[in-house]
């Protein structure tokens, strides 16, 4: 370790200074890194190899070049995403080296310059599973960012300000009380909160490997780990800050757990608690119950030892149910006031289970089967395999076989189950993920190879086709946001996009609207005159105020009320691009009501009456809510008084979909 350090620690000087002088001469971070990277592979490996390993050389050069490419893509990933926080691109670079050279010691030391030389096969695995975590650093600092993870973060914001009431699904707040701290900008906590959550991806993907070793040897279970990462909905949404990325890195601790064939008082304590805390982050972590439950009977058959194996599931049963009501417990105890769980487990269960709605799976089931047919022939593979006692390993027995056939159980989820939309798909296919290794041993040489190939061109199509400008617009949108209103205030969208704002008016997702329409009343009026809404963000379709007509909304599945798409027209004017603020079209004379007190400018042809006076074009009013007279000669316009718009462009759309 002291002999790494030191040589580390001149390759990583060398290096920085190569790449600092690049800065400085004007170039690129890229090629600024790229320098750097040819000169530490010039000067360390000899010196890392024989000087901080005492390493044989012999064949080790090729998978050390290797390594330190996915470790410079690594290292500018880093770098561009502190870029992206506004650090200097010089601090940067030292800050990317620290994760950059400690990831490299345990490469170096295990891996390249092992006491035993590692197969070529192996290596190249293990090299994909490092493409692949490259891959997920570049989804978490690129693609845009979805709808429910800016809601996950206005719950954040509503635990803070007492506003909270449910005590389910809601207990991640007490992990993320650091995340306002990381900028005013809502995308740049949200990034921040994404590197968390790939901590857990990894952690899942460790635990997909753990559980794949009881029945197969080490290369196919690290098959297990890159079916996971390279099937596309885990790729792209396997690091979103949801609470089934969160979850589900307990669960499949938990069911790595539970595959030990013997099963000790350590191991199963902390299966309860993974269950436990699984369960706080989101009551969908009862889908891998059954699972779980199915790897301890076969435990507890093969251990014949039933009464001392009972007794440790009883304690391992108890200590689940304990901390998880210890977790909902204190958590409701934070809260100001309590909403009836009971209500909600009622609500969400009539909405989601056993509908017999298979729209959803229906639309986005057959793009997860076709682009990602190499995982599902794996997985096809492995079950067939396991249905025809197809064993290549003679410790692979009976119990074993029906133990294997546990992770197969989730597959039947959206039988049962409506809201299966992609970000569900990472959390289902985790255990899924054993069959594919599991298949992946029971083939041939060329048709693994073309089937890892196929895996990787899915994953490459999943990112190629999702990644766009959208996070940068995203960003500039919440920037924009908060130049107009530095202090929170009052404003309507869909889903709580500005999440460090209040946000007014109803849940507008598909959930929420269908609810809406249901009850049969606009709501709007009441919102608007009571809340006083500061501006409006079009965040969906439907709040296109000005690009729809009432009628048009009205006849619509999921739009809104004409008579509340009225009120929103009648009361806000577009201002750039998705940004909507307060304002009146006039035209004739008379009388007008404002709804949205606060400071309006005066544009067009006319003048308008308040406070004893007469404003006309260009100047400022401060208006509260009531009536007043105006006179228009022609278009008259009362706009919120705000600075010019920006010149940059607006986006099309603030978020793209699945």
């Amino acid at each position: 370790m002291l002999r790494f350090i030191i040589v580390g620690a001149a390759n990583t000087a060398i290096a920085f200074a190569i790449y600092a002088a690049g800065i400085a001469l004007g170039l690129g971070y890229q090629f600024a890194s790229l320098a750097a990277l040819v000169a530490g592979i010039c000067s360390g490996f000899v010196a890392q190899g024989k000087v901080a390993f005492r390493s044989q050389l012999d064949s080790r050069f090729v998978p050390f070049v290797a390594l330190w490419a996915l470790l410079y893509l690594t290292n500018i990933l880093l770098i561009g995403a502190l870029a992206f926080f506004g650090i200097d691109l010089y601090l940067a670079g030292l800050l990317a080296a620290v994760p950059v050279n400690a990831v490299s010691f345990l490469a170096l030391r295990t891996v390249i310059f092992a006491p035993q030389p590692i197969f070529l096969q192996r290596t190249a695995l293990l090299w994909l599973i490092g493409l692949l975590f490259v891959a997920r650093l570049y989804v978490v600092t690129h693609l845009a960012l979805n709808w429910d993870e800016f809601l996950n973060l206005s719950m954040l914001y509503d635990f803070r300000r007492g506003e909270m009431t449910e005590i389910f699904q809601t207990a991640f707040v007490h992990l993320f009380h650091w995340l306002p701290m990381v900028s005013t900008n809502e995308v740049d906590q949200l990034i921040a909160a994404r590197f968390f959550t790939l901590g857990c991806a990894a952690f899942t993907s460790l635990a997909i490997f753990h559980a794949a070793r009881r029945f197969m040897a080490i290369d196919p279970a690290l098959v297990a780990v890159i079916a996971y990462n390279c099937f596309g909905a885990s790729l792209l949404y396997g690091t979103d800050f949801r609470t089934d990325t969160l979850a589900s890195a307990a669960m499949i601790g938990a069911i790595a757990l539970a595959t030990h064939r013997i099963m000790t008082w350590p191991q199963m304590v902390a299966m309860g608690i993974l269950i436990a805390i699984g369960g706080a982050l989101t009551i969908k972590s009862v889908f891998f119950l059954p699972s779980i439950g199915l790897l301890v009977l076969v435990n507890v058959w093969a251990s014949r030892d039933f009464v001392r194996t009972a007794k440790i599931i009883a304690v391992s049963a108890a200590i689940s149910v304990a901390v998880l009501g210890l977790i909902l417990g204190l958590h409701a105890a934070s809260l100001a006031k309590t909403a009836s769980a009971a209500s909600f487990l009622g609500r969400t269960g009539v909405a989601t289970l056993l509908t017999g709605d298979y729209s959803v799976l229906s639309v986005f089931w057959p793009a997860a089967v076709l682009g990602n047919l190499g995982f599902w022939v794996l997985v096809l593979c492995g079950a067939v395999a396991l249905a025809r006692n197809d064993q290549y390993d003679a410790k692979l027995g009976g119990s074993d076989r029906l133990a294997l056939a546990a992770f197969a159980i989730p597959a039947l989820v959206p039988l049962i189950y409506s809201e299966v939309y992609p970000y569900f798909h990472p959390f289902l296919i985790a255990p899924i993920s054993v069959l594919a290794g599991f298949g992946y041993a029971r083939l041939r040489c060329v048709t693994r190879t073309a089937l890892l190939v196929l895996l990787l061109f899915g994953a490459a199509s999943a990112v190629w086709h999702r990644i766009d400008n959208g996070l940068a617009q995203q960003r500039a949108t919440l920037a924009l946001v908060h130049s107009l209103f530095p202090h929170p205030v009052p404003y309507i969208d869909h889903t709580s996009m500005v999440s460090s704002f209040p946000k007014k008016g109803f849940f507008m997702s598909r959930w929420g609207v269908t609810d809406y329409r249901k009850s049969g009343h606009p709501v709007m009026a009441a919102t608007v005159r009571n809340d006083q809404p500061a501006f409006m963000l079009q965040t969906r379709a439907l709040l296109a105020v000005d690009r729809i007509t009432p009628e048009d909304s009205q006849r619509s599945e999921y739009g809104l009320f004409g008579a509340d798409l009225d009120v929103l027209r009648d009361n806000y004017i577009r201002y750039w691009g998705p940004l909507f603020l307060p304002g009146k079209m006039l035209t004739g004379s008379g009388r007008t009501r404002i709804e949205i007190g606060g400071a309006y400018r005066v544009e067009g042809q006319g003048r308008l009456v308040a406070n004893g006076r007469s404003y006309s074009d260009g100047e400022i009013v401060r208006l509260n809510p009531g009536e007043y007279a105006y006179a228009a000669d022609g278009p008259l316009r009362l706009f919120c008084a705000a600075p010019p718009p920006p010149a940059t462009p607006p986006p099309a759309s603030l978020f793209s979909g699945w």
